[in-house]
């Protein structure tokens, strides 16, 4: 076999990949090096693509990036790798269409060169494609360090909120273990904090990025964990300007913002638990939200509510979002 060594890396470590929210919360069913594999392409993705090209990827990059014991076992591994990969699907839904479809398509090794070239499937391309709202931006290389894919994962569901104003994810604990794809594993909450969070979340420490972790329990059991970012000494991200809202988009998310504090008003809300739904991403969008206020105003309406529409409109939502009081 012979390995051209002289090319031009593809990668630094200020590369970034950029993925819709949507597909952060969805089981990938990825292995470490599959996983790796995945992330490299998308980094590739230019914002202003309008469809998916051919990618690729030299093993010697991922070497010089991984470091790993055998750089000769490396090219074995990547080809393999390459196709377990295409064979991995991911059910898509927009609402109307169904599909079960592989993430990789016509993925080829050059095994002179040392390469691997693929595309990204054509129905992923509302979730890595020109994305301007609800999405996450990850440093490549932290990613590809990690030594578990639950890493990852949870090092992306993190990343969503750097840049929030409220850093905190809140994941339901059955949640966090079907986007890991251990919905059958670790029946016990210890054990998967133990084997899962703890170790992922040292990883990621280690990173720069510090986090720590809040359990929130019902009766005896943990049900819910807060990913909280305390500090963040990681090298900062850039967003490009074509990810930037634009000022319309701006005017229109603070307008529907402003709607629906008025309506928490109007229940009589107190300004803390208003502040704590405000400040929770994508809540203008919750069609449960919006329908929980008409809910309450009818049973106020039909004289379903006994004492205060205030009291009962709080412990409504404080119960629904697991508030602080």
């Amino acid at each position: 076999m012979k390995i051209n060594e002289l090319h031009i890396a593809k990668f630094s470590e200020n590369s970034t990949i950029a993925i819709a929210n949507s597909l952060i919360y969805k089981p990938l069913n990825l292995t470490l090096n599959e996983a790796r594999l995945f992330f490299m392409l998308i980094s590739q993705i230019e914002n202003d693509d309008e469809e998916f090209k051919t990618y690729k990827i030299f093993v010697r990059d991922i070497i010089n990036i991984v470091k790993p014991k055998s750089e000769k076992n490396m090219y074995a591994q990547v080809k393999s790798d390459m196709i377990s990969l295409e064979n991995k699907k991911i059910d898509y839904s927009d609402g109307n269409k169904f599909a079960p479809i592989r993430l990789l398509v016509e993925p080829v090794y050059h095994e002179r060169e040392g390469y691997i070239t693929a595309r990204i499937h054509h129905l992923l391309k509302p979730e890595l494609l020109k994305l301007k709202r609800e999405f996450t931006v990850g440093l490549l290389c932290e990613m590809l360090r990690f030594k578990s894919i639950n890493t990852q994962r949870i090092y992306l569901l993190i990343r969503q909120y750097q840049n929030a104003k409220t850093k905190v994810n809140r994941v339901d604990v059955e949640e966090l273990k079907k986007i890991l794809n251990l919905s059958d594993k670790y029946p016990r909450y210890n054990d998967f904090k133990k084997r899962v969070i703890s170790p992922s979340l040292e990883e990621i420490n280690e990173t720069g990025l510090k986090v720590k972790l809040k359990e929130h329990r019902k009766g005896r059991s943990v049900v819910k964990v807060d990913f909280i970012i305390v500090d963040n000494k990681a090298i900062e991200l850039d967003t490009p300007s074509e990810m930037i809202l634009s000022i319309e988009d701006k005017k229109n998310i603070d307008e529907k913002l402003t709607r629906l504090q008025a309506r928490l008003n109007e229940l009589g809300l107190s300004p803390k638990v208003i502040d704590q739904l405000i400040l929770m991403p994508d809540i203008k969008d919750n069609k449960e939200v919006w329908s929980t206020i008409n809910d309450i105003k009818m049973k106020k309406r039909d004289g379903k509510i006994s004492g205060s529409i205030s009291a009962y409109a709080t412990r409504t939502f404080m119960n629904m979002f697991d508030l602080a009081s």
